[in-house]
């Protein structure tokens, strides 16, 4: 398995992990990605995942308005988009990915807009859409502010998006990767830990992604230099598999209450999701 160590072009190093491994490959290990049946197996599989997210979006209130995606991997939220109305446009990084998520959405009728582009140079007119979307996709580019000002530029004034990037106060990056798989099991002599958080990302692709996490704090600075309004920060997914020593604890983990992990998760789970506005 070869690292990002001496990759010097971060986005063929993405090209080659989601081309290799597309996101969604381990809730459906034996499948062929770009078959319906990959599709729906993730898709079905991925909702535990992404309830609180899609809370969130309020899919409906987009019907007929113009949205983008970046990063649309092989089209789970294109799906939903398109299935309750949005005029919807989406881009990866992956010429494959791009293909996949066109079949995946043919299979339902769906004529979807996808093509082959990156989130810091998106091939758009300045003020073209009402809702920017991207979800797990941010924390593997670099210049995260780069993107966000290619977000102002696309979006429409008062247009809004919502960006999903790793919590870096979570439970799961803080005790389980951090302390536990980088500290004790002594991970941190072998690997910095900048090089260490590709192992993040579940792949069997050839190379590791690049991978940042981030606090509360640091978005809030981003967004601001960016200027576009924070209008809400939520924070989502705290699940068993979060927690650290999986194979010993793993049937206890199981046990707990549910409402202890929504308690815990109320500012410690995976995901930070950014919701803001383009003003003047």
């Amino acid at each position: 398995m070869i690292d990002l160590k001496g990759m010097k072009d971060w986005k063929e190093v993405s090209k080659t992990v989601w081309t290799e491994s597309p996101a969604g490959s381990s809730l459906a290990k034996d499948l062929e990605p770009g078959t319906k049946e990959f599709f729906e197996t993730v898709l079905k599989k991925r909702i535990n995942e992404t309830d609180w997210l899609y809370n969130i979006i309020n899919f409906e209130k987009l019907r007929g308005k113009k949205v983008i995606e970046v990063g649309c991997g092989v089209g789970y939220d294109a799906y939903y988009f398109l299935k309750h109305g949005a005029i919807y446009k989406g881009c990866d990084l992956s010429p494959v990915n791009v293909k996949r998520a066109i079949m995946h959405l043919k299979y339902y009728g769906y004529e979807a807009d996808i093509f082959e582009a990156d989130a810091e140079r998106l091939p758009f007119e300045s003020s073209s859409f009402d809702f920017y979307y991207s979800f797990g996709v941010l924390h593997h580019v670099p210049n995260f502010e780069k993107c966000l000002n290619e977000a102002r530029r696309v979006l429409k004034e008062g247009g809004e998006g919502i960006i999903v990037v790793y919590n870096k106060n979570s439970i799961f990056y803080r005790i389980t990767f951090f302390m536990y798989n980088f500290i004790l099991k002594g991970n941190f002599l072998r690997y910095s830990i900048n090089e260490y958080l590709g192992f993040i990302e579940y792949t069997t692709a050839s190379v590791r992604p690049y991978v940042k996490v981030y606090t509360k704090q640091e978005l809030k600075n981003h967004f601001e230099n960016a200027r576009l309004k924070i209008l809400n920060m939520y924070i989502g997914k705290l699940e068993p598999e979060d927690l650290p020593v999986q194979k010993i604890f793993r049937k206890f983990y199981e046990k707990i209450p549910k409402r202890i992990f929504d308690f815990l998760g109320e500012r410690y789970r995976w995901y930070i999701a950014v919701h803001f506005r383009k003003e003047n």
